[in-house]
């Protein structure tokens, strides 16, 4: 799914970054070392949004206490500003709806 939706992002002219993308193949948890950080944080913000408040787990408190990295989500005045962009964006079945910058 990964690999079709990139394609479909770099096949996309409404997509401003589509130049950026190089090839997507998938690969080895071992050989992407840097994807099982990013899923753990992913799941860790999943938890927080649902179960929330959530206490930080310690590979989580381990990864703020380590880097300088600075999270945070939309909040609803920003979905807010997004929404008619989003609406009005062209969207046929099966596509991806590039969302507008603020």
């Amino acid at each position: 799914m990964a690999v079709e939706f990139v394609e479909k992002l770099a096949n996309n002219p409404n997509f401003a970054y589509r130049h950026r993308l190089k090839t997507c193949i998938p690969a080895k948890p071992t050989d992407a070392i840097g994807l099982q950080l990013a899923d753990l944080m992913a799941y860790e913000y999943f938890r927080n949004l649902r179960d929330k408040p959530v206490k930080k787990r310690f590979p989580m408190s381990r990864i703020r206490d380590s880097s300088n990295y600075a999270e945070g989500y939309f909040g609803e005045e920003t979905f807010m500003k997004m929404k008619s962009g989003i609406e009005a964006a062209p969207c046929g079945p099966d596509d991806l709806v590039i969302i507008p910058t603020l």
